[in-house]
């Protein structure tokens, strides 16, 4: 994939799940399983959309649960060989696009404390560091970060 070449984004499907653990495993130390994708597919508050480059190969994916007037942010990867190619920024921006839209007034992530490229790329959207979560995660277990971006400055 190019830089220039653009992603498509749509609504996840179960049959999607497998390669989403793909790029899940490869990307985090205590990834998701099967099972807590599929569960949710099916929960109200839930969106998940998938990335596919211009053959159709799925690339990334996020997960985000809206609240009220809130947007929480679970769930972001990129496959390794797709990443610092924009690929992550096009699924935030659309994610922040579509929440702006739906009215929504502000969006929370947690992030590993030692995840200093996710944190760069959340900073580059307007997140801000709001507090540390001692412990928050296991294995290994490490500290995060709550990041905040408020969306009526958009």
């Amino acid at each position: 994939m190019t830089e220039e070449e653009k992603i498509t984004i749509e609504s996840m499907k179960e049959e999607d799940i497998i390669e989403v653990l793909k790029i899940e495993h490869a990307s985090f130390s205590d990834p998701w399983t099967y099972n807590m994708f599929n569960a949710e597919l099916s929960n109200p508050f839930s969106y998940l959309w998938v990335a596919r480059d211009n053959s159709g190969v799925l690339i990334g994916f996020i997960c985000f649960w809206i609240l009220g007037d809130e947007a929480h942010l679970l769930d972001l990867a990129v496959h390794p060989s797709c990443r610092q190619r924009g690929v992550g920024s096009q699924i935030i921006k659309a994610s922040m696009d579509y929440w702006k839209d739906a009215g929504l007034k502000s969006a929370y992530l947690e992030v590993r404390e030692s995840n200093e490229d996710a944190r760069r790329l959340y900073g580059r959207f307007g997140f801000k560091v709001i507090t540390r979560r001692p412990k928050y995660y296991t294995k290994p277990r490490e500290d995060a970060y709550t990041m905040f971006k408020d969306l009526k400055e958009m």
